[in-house]
């Protein structure tokens, strides 16, 4: 009887509040994402923190605090909010990944960075990045092994060293030429049959690197910086290096938090956008 008469002169506190701290914790962790986006890791790592304040188990705006921490060079709080984000969800593959690449990056022991993409790839059999990773972090203690991770990762780095290695020998034989001969028609000779050598090989290169891709095909992946249901395919190249590459976006309905500009949003189905460029991606926001 007590409980009923707290409750309705307005003592006890009122469920209600816990969907709106909620909601509130995701407008936070989208204008981190945004502030983050835009290389403002500061402000980002504010609005995840006031994210963390009014729900305390939100892995995602540890994980991407974490991911903050990390682009700002500070790998100890890094670590530790991509530790508290498995704890809260030990199957949170882009958490394993994210600190294994700053293990990896930051001087500890490679094995410890290996464990960690390994149990991202147990997770999530299709983590592109994850593989990339992976081999990075065991290329020279296991080169065979991390081969076959760039391979499954669909990149192949030993086309580009065959093409430079190959370049280097023209190169060398058109100087051994122009030593021997000291005339003006062999060094031109020499050094087009080394241009010519060079070009050969990029063409070789480009012929093995063309691939048609069905749509069944298409492997889609999630960034770690994608937290608002958009996913990624990289169809051409590898966009987060240098390069040509080719990407696509699908993009399902996503809120956009108030002062930030998109180029779209879905209501009604996914909506899937086609970019390319050459060079690493990245987004810059401007003003309308």
């Amino acid at each position: 009887m007590w409980l009923l008469l707290a409750a309705a002169l307005g003592f006890l506190p009122r469920q209600a509040a816990a969907p709106q701290a909620t909601a509130d914790a995701a407008s936070h962790l989208a204008r981190g994402d945004s502030l983050s986006d835009a290389h403002d890791y500061n402000g980002a790592i504010a609005e995840y923190t006031l994210a963390i304040q009014l729900k305390p188990d939100y892995a995602e705006a540890y994980n991407n605090r974490g991911f903050a921490w990390y682009r700002k060079g500070q790998a100890e709080p890094a670590i530790a909010d991509f530790t508290r984000a498995i704890a809260l969800r030990p199957d949170y593959p882009k958490a394993y990944n994210s600190r294994g690449v700053v293990y990896m990056s930051h001087g500890y022991p490679s094995a410890k960075a290996v464990d960690d993409f390994d149990r991202a790839i147990a997770l999530k059999p299709d983590f592109r990045y994850a593989y990339i990773n992976r081999a990075n972090a065991r290329l020279l203690s296991h080169p065979q092994l991390a081969l076959a991770d760039f391979h499954h990762a669909g990149t192949y780095p030993e086309r580009t060293a065959a093409m430079v290695i190959g370049t280097v020998v023209a190169l060398l034989a058109a100087i051994v030429v122009v030593r021997r001969h000291r005339r003006r028609a062999a060094v031109v000779i020499a050094i087009l049959a080394a241009v010519a050598a060079g070009t050969a090989m990029m063409a070789a290169q480009s012929r093995k690197a063309i691939v048609a891709v069905t749509p069944d095909a298409v492997q889609w992946f999630t960034p770690p910086s994608y937290t608002d249901g958009r996913q990624r395919a990289q169809l051409v190249g590898d966009s987060s290096q240098r390069g040509a590459w080719i990407d696509r976006v699908k993009i399902s309905f996503i809120v956009i938090p108030a002062g930030v500009p998109h180029f779209v949003a879905a209501k009604d189905g996914p909506v899937i956008v086609q970019m390319s460029g050459t060079g690493k991606f990245q987004t810059e926001y401007v003003e309308k």
